[in-house]
């Protein structure tokens, strides 16, 4: 996972080296470790954040998204684990948290740290369109709040990790400004459902971010052909500028 991981980042500057997926499926983990400093919290509250600084200079930033039951702390502690050197020059990588809140996948009275409700883990299962677009509201604070630090949107990132993936997904094509000026996409070990909204409102965009989609062919759990098929019908929906490794 470290080339894919180094690859998919450093898209924020245009450096695409060649390299090959590989998964890593224990991440997708219902059970990783709780994140007892962020409760319940309403659709509205700021997203908590955690950061791998730059060296040099601040110009460009990565926001990475974690995949399900997992935490902003959490993937950032796997990425260096894998990548004890971990860190780009000029670059800041920010490692948003997602509010708890309930979990259809875990039961009636289920709760974990996601970005949006499953009712059924199958591109046929139905989308929670409401939730997305709550939280891609907040990712987009998260966003913003580096366009505050001084880098533009064309220098900014947006990407994460099965469900985290996903979301970033969402977030960028649902969000007319994102999809006209974000620099990329990049989405790890994840798909889109197959009535997704975000394959019709990329259709009808003039402009969608180039999307490096990365699936490894070991998954045990988020199928790579549920990939492949979700990097498939969003090429066609925008017409190229999705790739697949």
């Amino acid at each position: 996972m470290r080339g894919v991981t180094r690859l998919v980042l450093c898209t924020t500057l245009a450096c695409l080296p060649s390299t090959h997926a590989s998964s890593a499926p224990f991440r997708h983990t219902l059970n990783t470790r709780a994140f007892t400093v962020c409760p319940m919290a309403s659709a509205s509250r700021p997203l908590q954040t955690v950061s791998t600084p730059p060296s040099g200079k601040h110009v460009a930033s990565v926001v990475f998204l974690h995949g399900s039951g997992d935490t902003g702390p959490g993937i950032q502690a796997w990425v260096h684990s894998e990548m004890p050197t971990f860190g780009f020059k000029g670059v800041n990588v920010v490692f948003p948290t997602a509010h708890q809140r309930p979990y259809s996948l875990l039961g009636p009275n289920g709760v974990q740290h996601v970005w949006f409700d499953r009712k059924g883990l199958s591109p046929e299962a139905e989308e929670d369109v409401s939730g997305i677009d709550q939280m891609a509201k907040l990712v987009r604070q998260v966003i913003d709040g580096e366009v505050s630090k001084g880098v533009p949107l064309g220098k900014i990132v947006l990407g994460g990790f099965s469900m985290g993936g996903g979301q970033s997904l969402h977030t960028a094509i649902g969000d007319p400004e994102l999809a006209e000026k974000l620099a990329g996409v990049f989405v790890l070990s994840s798909f889109l459902q197959d009535s997704t909204v975000t394959t019709q409102r990329a259709a009808k965009l003039p402009r969608v971010p180039p999307v490096l989609q990365c699936h490894g062919d070991s998954d045990g759990m988020i199928r790579v052909e549920w990939g492949r098929d979700s990097n498939r019908r969003l090429a066609e929906s925008v017409g190229g500028g999705v790739e697949w490794m």
